[in-house]
């Protein structure tokens, strides 16, 4: 009997281990190290915040670059903040040229 019990838990185990490898496949994609090298405006395309959270242990800039590569940069850095501001600007001109096309 305590076999059978043993085996059950240990078949239950084995699949709950299976789901959580292969089931859930929404694993983050954090930035381990930062670079602190200034990247050029015109190599990126966009960027995204990462915090430290439950999935991350670092926060950093995520930027994409036009070959779709994430580069991880710190935040508190000028250059960063810089290269933000740039892409902010850049982003909010091109809302408001597609507004007065469809205007």
């Amino acid at each position: 009997m305590f076999l059978r019990i043993s085996l059950l838990c240990l078949i239950v185990l084995c699949c709950w281990e299976t789901m959580q490898v292969f089931g859930n496949n929404s694993t983050p994609d954090c930035c381990l190290l930062v670079s602190h090298k200034p990247i050029k405006r015109h190599l990126v395309k966009s960027y995204r915040i990462q915090t430290a959270d439950n999935s991350c242990t670092r926060n950093a800039v995520v930027f994409i670059t036009r070959k779709n590569k994430a580069l991880c940069a710190p935040p508190g850095v000028e250059w960063v903040k810089a290269l933000v501001a740039k892409l902010d600007k850049a982003h909010k001109q091109k809302a408001a040229r597609r507004k007065q096309k469809t205007a």
